[in-house]
């Protein structure tokens, strides 16, 4: 556990791969050239790893689907979400967010590093991700007015090609659009959520 821990808090504090991986889930390459507005939202999500039987975890959830002002309803994501007043730092936002969301407890969650932000044009976000190490298998307790479902996902699995391909998807706005997506069981992961997993992997092939 604590080999796992170290290897990827140094490989955090490295230069990380940022743009090159985020464009390789990018359903829109041009969208990685939006300037930042100034009144973009801080929002953090947060990659819970945990160890079970030797092999590393983390959740991914599916947001409910009745929020009729959420572009993202529905749609399979880490958990995380818009910065509160009553966070101190991002970092606290992160914690606090998949704390609530997944009702695991926040002081058990250990920071390893930040990944690459990036910035969400359809719902004006400016997305924090971070690494997070928990020190047991979870036990979930999910917020049922904002997670409608959670999925356990082998870490080893985001660094497999043969997931990776071209899927048509339907927004939340009823838009069809061809993406890149990762795709395991009836899972299909894209937009933000892939860009932030496909940095993750290549940290992971690094370690």
């Amino acid at each position: 556990m604590e080999n796992w821990k170290l290897k990827f808090k140094q490989a955090l504090t490295q230069k990380l791969p940022g743009v090159q991986a985020h464009l390789q889930m990018a359903p829109y390459a041009a969208r990685l050239e939006v300037p930042i507005p100034f009144n973009a939202h801080p929002a953090a999500v947060l990659v819970l790893l945990y160890e079970n039987s030797d092999n590393l975890f983390f959740p991914l959830i599916t947001r409910i689907n009745n929020k009729t002002n959420d572009v993202h309803r529905g749609q399979i994501s880490l958990p995380g979400g818009r910065k509160d007043i009553v966070d101190k730092s991002i970092q606290d936002t992160a914690i606090r967010e998949c704390a609530e969301e997944i009702g695991i407890d926040p002081h058990e969650i250990e920071i390893l590093g930040a990944m690459s932000s990036l910035y969400i044009p359809v719902s004006n976000h400016h997305v924090f991700p971070f690494v997070a190490w928990y020190p047991k298998i979870p036990d979930y307790k999910l917020q049922k007015e904002e997670v409608e479902a959670l999925h356990e996902i082998p870490l080893h699995l985001i660094s497999d090609s043969g997931i990776k391909s071209i899927k048509t998807i339907q927004t939340s706005q009823g838009l069809e659009l061809r993406v890149p997506a990762m795709v395991w069981e009836s899972l299909t992961i894209w937009g933000a959520t892939g860009m932030i997993l496909e940095e993750l992997a290549e940290i992971y092939r690094r370690l």
